[in-house]
């Protein structure tokens, strides 16, 4: 039964990168209350799956009430601005 429950687990977790690729490859984050998310560590597995399949690097985190991902590394002055930005919204919650 384990093994079922993981593959699940894993199915979830490629549909939700599958989501947030293009999203993450465009504004550089992602940024949600974590009311709206079902489980936590799952969210941020599928953030990490989706950066890896663009080839950047990520973080993940949670802070407050809010759940996180931001490529480490910046490419564009418009991507840094942004990531500033999405950094000052996530913390002026807090």
């Amino acid at each position: 039964m384990a093994r079922k429950v993981v593959g699940i687990e894993a199915g979830r977790i490629e549909r939700l990168a599958r989501q947030f690729g293009p999203d993450l490859a465009v504004a550089g984050y992602l940024s949600v209350t974590v009311a709206t998310v079902a489980d936590v560590g799952e969210w941020r597995a599928a953030a990490r799956k989706a950066a890896r399949g663009l080839g950047e690097p990520v973080r993940t985190g949670v802070s407050g009430e809010r759940v996180w991902a931001a490529l480490d590394r910046p490419v564009t002055d418009a991507q840094r601005q942004t990531a500033a930005r999405a950094i000052d919204d996530a913390f002026r919650d807090l």
